[in-house]
Protein backbone atom coordinates (compact mmCIF):
# COMPACT_ATOMS: atom_id res chain seq x y z
CA UNK A 1 0.00 0.00 0.00
CA UNK A 2 1.00 3.55 -0.71
CA UNK A 3 0.82 7.14 1.09
CA UNK A 4 0.03 9.41 -1.06
CA UNK A 5 1.51 13.49 -0.33
CA UNK A 6 1.00 16.32 -1.71
CA UNK A 7 4.73 15.79 -3.65
CA UNK A 8 5.95 11.97 -3.28
CA UNK A 9 4.34 9.25 -3.16
CA UNK A 10 6.26 6.35 -0.71
CA UNK A 11 5.32 3.23 0.76
CA UNK A 12 3.94 2.72 3.76
CA UNK A 13 5.89 2.85 7.14
CA UNK A 14 8.98 4.68 5.10
CA UNK A 15 9.80 7.54 6.47
CA UNK A 16 12.00 10.65 5.23
CA UNK A 17 15.19 10.71 6.88
CA UNK A 18 15.76 13.35 9.64
CA UNK A 19 16.73 16.40 7.51
CA UNK A 20 15.87 15.52 4.02
CA UNK A 21 13.86 17.90 1.93
CA UNK A 22 10.36 16.95 0.58
CA UNK A 23 10.33 16.08 -2.60
CA UNK A 24 12.95 13.12 -2.53
CA UNK A 25 15.05 12.71 -5.84
CA UNK A 26 12.75 15.52 -7.32
CA UNK A 27 14.25 17.61 -5.42
CA UNK A 28 17.70 15.81 -5.75
CA UNK A 29 17.76 16.95 -9.28
CA UNK A 30 16.27 19.84 -9.88
CA UNK A 31 19.34 21.01 -7.26
CA UNK A 32 22.20 18.84 -9.39
CA UNK A 33 20.61 20.63 -12.46
CA UNK A 34 20.38 24.79 -11.38
CA UNK A 35 16.62 24.43 -9.54
CA UNK A 36 15.51 26.40 -6.67
CA UNK A 37 18.13 29.41 -7.17
CA UNK A 38 21.17 27.07 -6.37
CA UNK A 39 24.35 27.48 -8.35
CA UNK A 40 24.17 24.49 -11.60
CA UNK A 41 27.29 22.22 -10.19
CA UNK A 42 28.03 20.74 -13.60
CA UNK A 43 27.16 23.96 -16.31
CA UNK A 44 30.79 23.61 -17.59
CA UNK A 45 31.04 19.91 -18.41
CA UNK A 46 31.38 20.64 -21.71
CA UNK A 47 34.23 22.80 -21.40
CA UNK A 48 36.27 20.67 -19.00
CA UNK A 49 36.33 18.63 -21.59
CA UNK A 50 36.74 20.39 -24.29
CA UNK A 51 40.26 21.34 -22.20
CA UNK A 52 41.48 17.67 -21.84
CA UNK A 53 44.86 16.87 -22.83
CA UNK A 54 44.99 16.04 -26.93
CA UNK A 55 46.74 12.66 -28.06
CA UNK A 56 50.23 13.84 -28.80
CA UNK A 57 50.31 11.76 -32.10
CA UNK A 58 48.50 11.57 -34.90
CA UNK A 59 48.33 8.60 -36.97
CA UNK A 60 47.48 9.19 -40.74
CA UNK A 61 45.48 6.67 -42.55
CA UNK A 62 47.54 3.98 -44.08
CA UNK A 63 48.78 4.97 -48.05
CA UNK A 64 47.89 2.45 -50.49
CA UNK A 65 50.88 1.24 -52.68
CA UNK A 66 50.97 2.02 -56.50
CA UNK A 67 51.70 -0.69 -58.97
CA UNK A 68 54.59 0.98 -59.75
CA UNK A 69 56.13 1.06 -55.97
CA UNK A 70 55.53 -2.61 -55.95
CA UNK A 71 57.31 -2.84 -59.21
CA UNK A 72 60.38 -1.29 -57.37
CA UNK A 73 60.36 -3.02 -54.49
CA UNK A 74 60.69 -6.07 -56.31
CA UNK A 75 62.93 -5.53 -58.70
CA UNK A 76 64.96 -4.39 -55.40
CA UNK A 77 64.41 -7.42 -53.61
CA UNK A 78 65.91 -9.57 -57.31
CA UNK A 79 69.01 -7.26 -57.71
CA UNK A 80 69.72 -8.33 -53.46
CA UNK A 81 69.31 -11.89 -53.81
CA UNK A 82 72.03 -11.61 -56.90
CA UNK A 83 75.00 -9.86 -54.99
CA UNK A 84 73.88 -12.90 -52.43
CA UNK A 85 73.96 -15.44 -54.86
CA UNK A 86 77.21 -13.79 -56.39
CA UNK A 87 78.80 -13.61 -52.64
CA UNK A 88 78.49 -17.24 -51.68
CA UNK A 89 79.74 -18.26 -54.97
CA UNK A 90 82.83 -15.67 -54.80
CA UNK A 91 83.25 -17.28 -50.62
CA UNK A 92 83.17 -20.97 -52.37
CA UNK A 93 85.94 -20.24 -54.76
CA UNK A 94 88.21 -18.80 -52.13
CA UNK A 95 87.54 -21.62 -50.11
CA UNK A 96 88.89 -24.25 -53.03
CA UNK A 97 91.69 -22.19 -53.73
CA UNK A 98 93.12 -22.08 -50.02
CA UNK A 99 95.88 -24.32 -48.95
CA UNK A 100 94.58 -26.92 -46.90
CA UNK A 101 94.82 -26.33 -42.82
CA UNK A 102 97.24 -28.81 -41.28
CA UNK A 103 95.27 -31.27 -38.72
CA UNK A 104 96.88 -30.11 -35.12
CA UNK A 105 97.06 -32.86 -33.05
CA UNK A 106 96.17 -35.81 -35.82
CA UNK A 107 99.59 -36.30 -36.88
CA UNK A 108 101.26 -39.63 -35.89
CA UNK A 109 103.97 -37.97 -32.99
CA UNK A 110 107.50 -38.41 -34.52
CA UNK A 111 110.07 -41.12 -32.94
CA UNK A 112 112.24 -38.99 -29.79
CA UNK A 113 115.71 -39.44 -30.80
CA UNK A 114 117.75 -40.66 -27.90
CA UNK A 115 121.22 -39.37 -27.98
CA UNK A 116 123.92 -42.34 -27.39
CA UNK A 117 124.07 -43.20 -24.20
CA UNK A 118 127.72 -41.92 -22.31
CA UNK A 119 128.56 -45.77 -21.16
CA UNK A 120 126.48 -47.55 -24.11
CA UNK A 121 128.84 -51.05 -23.37
CA UNK A 122 130.94 -53.04 -21.22
CA UNK A 123 134.24 -54.74 -22.13
CA UNK A 124 133.52 -57.57 -19.07
CA UNK A 125 137.20 -58.86 -20.18
CA UNK A 126 139.07 -56.51 -19.30
CA UNK A 127 140.48 -56.56 -15.81
CA UNK A 128 140.16 -52.61 -14.96
CA UNK A 129 136.52 -52.53 -16.40
CA UNK A 130 135.49 -54.80 -13.34
CA UNK A 131 137.40 -53.34 -10.76
CA UNK A 132 135.53 -49.96 -11.61
CA UNK A 133 132.72 -51.29 -11.83
CA UNK A 134 132.29 -53.68 -8.50
CA UNK A 135 133.54 -49.94 -6.50
CA UNK A 136 130.81 -48.12 -8.49
CA UNK A 137 127.63 -50.44 -7.48
CA UNK A 138 129.31 -51.20 -4.34
CA UNK A 139 129.42 -47.13 -4.04
CA UNK A 140 125.87 -46.64 -5.33
CA UNK A 141 124.71 -49.39 -2.74
CA UNK A 142 126.02 -47.41 0.01
CA UNK A 143 123.81 -44.42 -0.25
CA UNK A 144 120.91 -45.31 -1.79
CA UNK A 145 120.71 -49.50 -0.14
CA UNK A 146 119.30 -52.24 -1.72
CA UNK A 147 115.93 -51.64 -2.31
CA UNK A 148 116.59 -47.96 -4.02
CA UNK A 149 119.10 -49.07 -6.15
CA UNK A 150 117.40 -50.16 -9.08
CA UNK A 151 115.52 -47.15 -9.37
CA UNK A 152 118.58 -45.27 -9.25
CA UNK A 153 119.58 -47.55 -11.83
CA UNK A 154 116.94 -46.76 -14.35
CA UNK A 155 117.26 -42.74 -13.79
CA UNK A 156 120.63 -42.80 -14.61
CA UNK A 157 119.58 -45.17 -17.73
CA UNK A 158 116.27 -42.37 -18.93
CA UNK A 159 119.03 -39.41 -18.73
CA UNK A 160 121.02 -40.74 -21.17
CA UNK A 161 123.91 -41.91 -18.44
CA UNK A 162 123.89 -45.32 -19.05
CA UNK A 163 122.25 -47.81 -21.96
CA UNK A 164 119.79 -50.01 -21.21
CA UNK A 165 122.49 -53.66 -21.54
CA UNK A 166 124.69 -51.52 -19.09
CA UNK A 167 121.63 -51.04 -16.49
CA UNK A 168 121.07 -54.91 -16.44
CA UNK A 169 124.66 -55.80 -15.99
CA UNK A 170 125.16 -53.53 -13.01
CA UNK A 171 121.55 -55.17 -11.53
CA UNK A 172 123.57 -58.11 -12.20
CA UNK A 173 126.39 -57.53 -10.03
CA UNK A 174 124.54 -55.95 -7.12
CA UNK A 175 122.45 -59.32 -6.37
CA UNK A 176 125.99 -60.35 -4.81
CA UNK A 177 126.39 -57.71 -3.14
CA UNK A 178 125.61 -56.73 0.75
CA UNK A 179 125.70 -53.58 2.92
CA UNK A 180 125.24 -53.16 6.33
CA UNK A 181 124.63 -49.39 6.58
CA UNK A 182 124.02 -46.79 4.32
CA UNK A 183 122.93 -43.28 3.62
CA UNK A 184 119.70 -43.34 1.98
CA UNK A 185 119.80 -41.03 -0.85
CA UNK A 186 122.08 -39.63 -3.20
CA UNK A 187 123.52 -35.80 -3.27
CA UNK A 188 124.41 -34.07 -5.90
CA UNK A 189 127.99 -34.67 -5.09
CA UNK A 190 127.52 -38.60 -4.99
CA UNK A 191 125.85 -37.94 -8.44
CA UNK A 192 129.00 -36.11 -9.84
CA UNK A 193 131.12 -39.36 -8.72
CA UNK A 194 128.82 -41.55 -10.79
CA UNK A 195 129.89 -39.65 -13.19
CA UNK A 196 133.35 -40.11 -12.85
CA UNK A 197 133.05 -43.97 -12.37
CA UNK A 198 131.47 -43.81 -16.14
CA UNK A 199 134.87 -41.86 -16.80
CA UNK A 200 137.18 -44.10 -15.95
CA UNK A 201 135.85 -47.32 -17.25
CA UNK A 202 135.09 -45.74 -20.47
CA UNK A 203 139.54 -44.50 -20.18
CA UNK A 204 140.11 -48.45 -19.77
CA UNK A 205 138.17 -49.88 -22.51
CA UNK A 206 140.02 -47.07 -24.72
Amino acid sequence: MWARSSEVERPLGVREAPGSNPGGSTHFLRELFGGNNHAPRYKNVDGEISTMDKPRFAFSPPQPFSSNDLREIIEKLDALEKEILLLKKRISDMERQRPPRPQIGMQEPRPVERLPALLSELDLGNVRVIESLLDWVQFMLSKVGPEEYPKLIEYYRDIGWISESVAQILLRYAQGMYVEEFQGYMLPEDHAKSLDYITRIKEAME
